[in-house]
């Protein structure tokens, strides 16, 4: 039987205006691609357990032993798991710290939070949330 080679997963990460294309053999799974993606950008082992692949353009993460080559080849790394107070997020670790941020900041810009769909108030907003910062 012969292995298979390895195939593309595209992957959009908010601190970065280039998709990742990442190889990935048959069972990789959604916990090693975002060990590797947290490595490459240096989030540290403490807070990337807070990270998980979203299949891009859903509300759908993927469990942490799905193999991403199963379904959808199109993931977005996102923050999943909040801490309690966001200012710990600056303490326990800057980069991801600053991920979140740059979360929270797209998803307002592209009216993703349903809270919050008063196009006419975003910039107000941002602005409230740069003052907090």
């Amino acid at each position: 039987m012969m292995a298979s080679l390895p195939e593309n997963v595209m992957v959009s990460v908010v601190t970065n205006s280039n998709l990742d294309i990442i190889h990935c053999s048959e069972n990789f799974t959604a916990e090693e691609l975002c060990i590797h993606l947290c490595n490459k950008y240096n989030i540290p082992p403490l807070t990337r357990a807070l990270f998980a692949l979203r299949v891009k353009g859903t509300n759908y993460f993927l469990n942490a032993n799905s193999e991403v080559l199963q379904g959808s080849r199109d993931y977005e790394l996102r923050i999943r798991f909040m801490v309690p107070k966001s200012n710990l997020f600056r303490l326990l670790d800057e980069k991801t710290f600053d991920y979140y941020f740059q979360q929270a900041r797209n998803d307002i810009n592209d009216n993703k939070v349903t809270e919050i769909k008063y196009p006419e108030y975003k910039e107000q907003l941002l602005g409230l949330g740069i003052t907090e910062m």
